[in-house]
């Protein structure tokens, strides 16, 4: 197996993003793969309740913590793209932890065999704020759920938590892990 040299050169460049935390070149088995780890961060979806018989809308923010992505660098023909950490989920990533890319697959390719590395993860960290409703994983209501369900922060666009309404039997083991953890948990400076 050659030795990744044009790789570190974009390894380099890759770090000075204002979003990455770490870049660096990982072998797992006899494989070189990127693990490119994230600042902490938030994804947003549309939402909206009923006040009074009505629809008001509004946006949600979930919290994703550092995300950590795997990018196998060999890949034929699909990249090898896999999350190794978002704190919960992302409605675009399925449940083998494997991106969701929709109509960006070929320029993903594309960036991905030409080791622009620096593009690349542009296109990861815009991507890890989409949500397209009609084309992800899970729902809204899906993703509100698993998160209320662990206590994993959600905001409002004003910056105030959205309560927790769900049921202390339903909860998870790890609740209040996570209530001690996020309990002082801000949106400013996440988006």
């Amino acid at each position: 197996m050659r030795k990744p040299k044009k790789e570190k050169a974009q390894i380099t460049k890759l770090k000075k993003l204002g979003f990455v935390k770490d870049a660096k070149l990982v072998k797992i088995g006899r494989a070189h793969t990127l693990r490119i780890t994230f600042r902490e961060t938030v994804f947003s979806m549309n939402g909206h309740e009923k006040k009074d018989n009505k629809k008001v809308y509004y946006k949600k923010y979930f919290y994703l913590g550092e995300p950590i992505v795997d990018i196998g660098l060999y890949a034929n023909v699909h990249p090898q793209i896999k999350t190794v950490k978002v704190y919960l989920s992302h409605p675009h990533i399925s449940s083998y932890n494997s991106f969701c890319f929709g109509d960006a697959s070929a320029l993903v390719i594309k960036l991905l065999h030409s080791f622009n590395f620096e593009m690349l993860a542009v296109i990861l960290w815009k991507w890890l704020h989409t949500y397209n409703n009609g084309h992800g994983y899970s729902g809204v209501n899906t993703i509100t759920n698993r998160f209320f369900y662990n206590d994993v922060p959600i905001w409002r666009a004003n910056g105030k938590r959205v309560k927790n309404t769900t049921r202390k039997t339903k909860r998870h083991e790890d609740c209040q892990k996570h209530i001690d953890k996020f309990k002082n948990k801000k949106l400013e400076g996440l988006i």
